[in-house]
């Protein structure tokens, strides 16, 4: 995973016949889709926006098991505070 803001900003594949067959593991899960690192000009982090419509910014020195967690629907992760 790349840290939030890393620049240069790197490209995006999404395998679009993996999408459609409900495969959207990444390449590091054996996938075909590679995404880009989240992206913002806010210094120091970036803007999320969470399914109960809040929104934060996550300080870009988080730790990187915590920021793929929040990244997927795979777990029930909960974000503190």
């Amino acid at each position: 995973t790349e840290p939030i803001n890393k620049y240069p900003v790197t490209d995006t594949f999404m395998d679009l016949i993996s999408f459609f067959n409900n495969d959207c593991r990444s390449s590091l899960e054996g996938g075909k889709s590679a995404t880009t690192n989240f992206h913002s000009d806010h210094a120091g982090g970036a803007n999320f926006v969470f399914g109960d419509g809040s929104a934060r910014l996550i300080n870009e020195s988080i730790d990187m098991v915590a920021y793929r967690a929040l990244s997927t629907i795979r777990a029930s992760d909960i974000a503190n505070e």
